[in-house]
């Protein structure tokens, strides 16, 4: 299953264009921020719609009020990653979060202590690479480099890592092997890159749709119905 997790259309037309456009690059579901008014939609074929949520807030208090609130109407839940090192350690370790988004043309900084928390809390780091893709020159050096180096702290201390395109446009989209390619470009080692794109996406999804069943009370808690274990 190759999903990905950060699309960023504005409209259900281009949301529509990106569908088709990634069924033929070999994706089998994206999730889109503020598109979808469940937490995810399986199209006829199968192909997954998931809704995403990016959540921010001033202050940690209406961070975590927002995350409380979109946890059962959105299928990932993202966090980006800010200068208020309280708010990103607590989102690093809160299981309800998905991933930590790094925006490489700002200057905040993936921290040791960030990187450790989200490693226990299986908290990603989100890479999305068409900033890339819109930079030339002394630009885009400047967004490999602080690419490269979150991805840098995030793996030393076994942050998972997540690339997705960020697309706001079917045309934004790139082929699962290409990704791969910009991500050994970013500083992934080629086997990593698989599981950055493909193994960590769709554990993601896979965990917080069984979370989003009527069945699920906590972890490790489900309603069972009677007679099913006799």
């Amino acid at each position: 299953m190759v999903i990905d997790l950060g699309v960023n259309v504005t409209d259900r037309g281009a949301l529509d264009s990106v569908v088709s456009f990634s069924r033929t690059l070999g994706f089998s579901g994206i999730a889109a921020s503020g598109l979808v008014s469940s937490p995810f939609e399986r199209l006829e074929d199968g192909f997954l719609i998931l809704r995403r949520t990016d959540t921010a807030g001033k202050r940690l208090p209406s961070l975590k009020k927002r995350v409380a609130q979109e946890r059962r109407r959105a299928a990932i839940i993202a966090v980006p990653l800010s200068s208020n090192l309280e708010m990103v350690n607590w989102a690093a370790e809160d299981k309800r979060i998905d991933l930590i988004t790094l925006d490489p043309r700002s200057t905040h900084q993936m921290k040791d202590t960030t990187a450790s928390l989200a490693a226990q809390g299986a908290t990603a780091l989100e890479i999305q690479f068409h900033h890339l893709l819109k930079t030339r020159g002394n630009a885009r050096s400047k967004i490999l480099k602080r690419c490269r180096e979150a991805l840098r702290t995030a793996l030393d201390a076994t942050m998972p890592v997540v690339l997705t395109s960020g697309a706001q446009m079917a045309l934004e989209m790139r082929a699962p092997v290409s990704v791969r390619h910009i991500g050994n470009l970013l500083g992934i080692d080629f086997e990593g890159t698989k599981t950055a794109l493909l193994e960590y996406p769709e554990f993601l999804v896979e965990k917080n749709l069984k979370k989003l069943g009527r069945d699920f009370i906590a972890e490790g808690i489900e309603l069972v119905e009677e007679g099913q274990w006799e």
